[in-house]
């Protein structure tokens, strides 16, 4: 008996002192063992400094653990103290309970050159060694067979490096701290927080939970002051910014199913402070002084819900410029893969577009709600390069406020801005997206029509040298239908001489004349402008349904400008359109210079004013007039030969007075041609043709001369009417063969500076006369 106790303490001494002996050579032996076959089992030297594992207690601790790069001489990871306790009688269990996991000051660089990692090496080793491996099957235990629970896990002092020399990125985290309480492999909830600071600004902390039985998580995540520079290298390959400066702060709060991410529900709030866009040139595009907003509600999982409230905007400040080429200011910011890219997303988009009625059932609807929206102190920049002139719009203090913007309900947003430092803009918009019924007010007040020149010289080929405008509108879309009332005030418009070097699009309006007339004479003008159109026509444009009613309005000015212009001196436009007289008549009635001064009234009273007479003539009634008046003459002369001197008007109306049936008359008509050795057969008509028919068609001429000399006299030296405020146009003989009408002054009023169909005659102030006839 006392020998077997005395062999069981032998036993037992020598198991103990096994146990011990193991104990203390492990640590050296797992050391020698990692640094001398490393290469074999991971691929990199790695290195250790101490190596304390004590087996019987279930821990183990290591300094300085390095995992070199492929050159042995740089580090990739290393950890400068590394502590954990596993559980042994959990092992007997078959639990495996690691009670705490510590690990300081690991470290980690990841680099990035043309088309590689790293660590490449490393992923290409254990692909390969698993390529090896013995692919026998093996039963795989049951998951419930063992329990794996890591409790207290803690990484402090963590730092990461990232360097990628294809987007010129070094991004460092540092102070990077990791805590988990608890990771239950066999089910049960795991839990973690993790924080770290941005090497160039800005902290990140992170709280998660995690369900395995029910792949549940919620995830809190709470990003303080992150400078957005840090993110230029990533903008780079997507557009070519010159330089984003600005910081963010995001508080978001997600929950769901690892397994369904998309019905994830989030919420939490965003903030940018300070931000700045700029383009490669250094030029600003935008700037936000700060925007922030309430994440109230996202969830994507079916139609795309978006919840928001307090969206508040400070501080913004944007420019937009457009090019003759066709490219803008933001062309820039696209590479020319991006631009390959978007061709082709565009290709494939027009035939997602072709396909659009079969999948519009299935298409996720947009619902988005935006609660108390505000936008204050900002400004916008508009530029046009496109036009003769530049144009340059500026809005600034703009103020933008709605209690609420939905895509799927009725809105309420009203906009106010200073326009071009000295007008107000004014805008109210009542409508519902869903349904694309929209009444928009708008009203513009103060507004320098100088500024708008240039789109003045685009659109008819005139620039605005002053005045002012103010604009009053309300639109109404229902069911894609638009109809408007837009009423456009002016107040001293000036308008310049016509610019021959402008190809205008409505260069036939003479806006010169139209604004003249338009106004009155205080200077103001009130145009009403209604408007129609379908919103989902291809070739709607609201300026240009805008430009083209006002475009009608001038056309229907210029069309009848006399009316207006006579209805504002209170006189009958019917009395003034023309002024008829004989054709061979070279002195003017009472009753026609009347006429003549009523018009110069009107022209004298605006100094850009230009009568223009245009000369009608009616050549068979004007022959017929001078061959009849020529043989009446000669006939009284033969009568009356003592009257060789000048007839006086008593001689005139004598002769005038004679019938053309009168036997005498035609006996002497006899007796002309018998001299001229003629024959006399024919009616009286033919014969006085025959007579006088070959000089009648000069002195219609001459006669046609004299009117205009005596009118142009009568103008400028008695109604003392500046040089060139009339121009009188007189067609050629073949024009005037053509004229069936009446002989007359037909009256037109044009503007300086507006073009002239045709050209105006040049007279002189010789008023002699052939003779005096009424």
């Amino acid at each position: 008996m006392k020998k077997s106790i005395k062999t069981i303490i032998i036993v037992f001494s020598i198991i103990v002192a096994l146990l011990l002996l193991v104990s203390l050579l492990v640590s050296p032996i797992a050391k020698w063992y990692v640094e001398k076959n490393c290469r074999e089992l991971v691929g990199r030297k790695i290195t250790i400094e101490n190596l304390d594992i004590k087996l019987l207690l279930g821990r183990a601790k290591a300094d300085n653990f390095v995992l070199y790069e492929p050159n042995e001489i740089d580090t990739f990871v290393s950890i400068e103290h590394f502590d954990a306790d596993v559980s042994v009688w959990g092992i007997l269990r078959k639990n495996i309970v690691v009670d705490y996991i510590n690990i300081d000051a690991p470290k980690a660089t990841i680099l990035r050159e043309e088309n590689s990692l790293n660590f490449d090496d490393m992923l290409t080793f254990f692909a390969n060694k698993s390529a090896q491996t013995d692919t026998t099957q093996v039963e795989p235990k049951k998951s419930s067979d063992w329990g794996i629970l890591l409790r207290d896990i803690a990484l402090n002092a963590g730092k990461v490096r990232y360097a990628d020399n294809v987007l010129d990125i070094d991004w460092t985290m540092h102070h990077i701290k990791l805590d988990i309480p608890e990771i239950d492999l066999s089910g049960n909830g795991t839990d973690l927080q993790l924080y770290f600071d941005f090497a160039r600004g800005g902290s990140l902390d992170l709280k998660a939970v995690f369900e395995q039985a029910t792949m549940n998580y919620d995830l809190e995540c709470q990003i303080s002051d992150y400078p957005l520079g840090v993110l230029m290298p990533f903008m780079k390959s997507v557009v070519n910014l010159g330089n984003v400066n600005g910081s963010l702060a995001v508080g978001l709060h997600a929950r769901g199913n690892i397994e369904n991410l998309l019905a994830s529900d989030l919420d939490g709030a965003i903030q940018i402070d300070s931000l700045s866009i700029k383009d490669i040139e250094g030029n600003q595009l935008a700037a936000i002084n700060q925007f922030k907003t309430d994440i109230e509600h996202i969830n994507i999982s079916h139609d795309y819900i978006i919840r928001l409230r307090n969206f508040a905007i400070d501080g913004v400040s944007a420019r937009y410029e457009v090019y003759a080429d066709g490219s803008n200011n933001l062309s820039s910011l696209f590479t020319s893969n991006n631009k390959d890219e978007a061709a082709q997303e565009s290709q494939e988009n027009e035939v997602i577009t072709e396909q659009s009625d079969t999948i519009a059932q299935d298409t996720p609807k947009l619902d988005i709600s935006v609660e108390n929206i505000v936008m204050s102190n900002s400004n916008f920049t508009y530029v046009d390069n496109t036009l003769p002139e530049p144009f340059s719009l500026r809005l600034s203090k703009m103020r933008f406020k709605t209690p609420m913007f939905s895509t799927q309900g009725v809105n309420d947003i009203e906009l106010f801005a200073v326009l071009q430092e000295t007008g107000a803009l004014r805008a109210k918009w009542n409508g519902n997206i869903a349904t694309q019924d929209h009444d928009l007010s708008l009203t513009l007040n103060n507004i320098n029509l100088k500024d708008i020149s240039p789109y003045s010289l685009d659109f008819f080929g005139y620039p605005i040298t002053d005045g002012k405008l103010s604009f009053r509108g309300q639109n109404i879309i229902d069911n894609s239908e638009l109809k408007g009332t837009n009423k456009l005030s002016l107040y001293h418009p000036t308008v310049g001489n016509k610019r021959s070097d402008v190809d205008a699009e409505f260069g036939i309006v003479p806006l010169k004349l139209a604004m003249i007339v338009l106004t009155d004479r205080e200077g103001k003008a009130d145009i009403d402008l209604p408007i129609s159109g379908n919103i989902k026509s291809p070739q709607f444009s609201y300026g240009r349904i805008i430009v083209q009613a006002l475009v009608n309005v001038f056309v229907k000015i210029v069309a009848a400008p006399i009316d207006l212009l006579a209805e504002a001196f209170g006189l009958n436009s019917d009395e003034i359109k023309e002024i008829e007289f004989s054709a061979w008549q070279n002195q003017f009635t009472p009753e026609q210079y009347d006429k003549i001064e009523k018009l110069s009234k009107i022209i004298a009273e605006e100094p850009d004013l230009r009568l223009h007479l245009q000369h009608e003539v009616n050549f068979e009634k004007g022959i017929q007039a001078i061959v009849e008046n020529d043989i009446k003459r000669d006939y009284y002369l033969s009568r009356n030969p003592d009257r060789t001197e000048a007839l006086n008007m008593v001689d005139i109306d004598t002769y005038q007075k004679l019938s053309t049936k009168d036997p005498q008359l035609i006996a002497f008509a006899d007796s002309l041609l018998t001299v001229r050795n003629q024959p006399t057969d024919g009616n009286f008509n033919n014969k006085i043709h025959r007579l006088y028919g070959a000089d009648a068609e000069n002195k219609l001429s001459r006669y046609i001369e004299m009117r205009n000399r005596i009118m142009m006299m009568q103008w400028n030296k008695v109604l003392n009417m500046p040089e060139g405020s009339l121009q009188i146009t007189t067609p050629s003989i073949d024009e005037i063969k053509s004229h069936k009408g009446k002989t007359r002054y037909n009256v037109e009023i044009t503007a300086k500076g507006d073009e002239v169909a045709t050209e105006e005659t040049t007279l002189t102030e010789d008023t002699n006369t052939p003779e005096t006839s009424n």
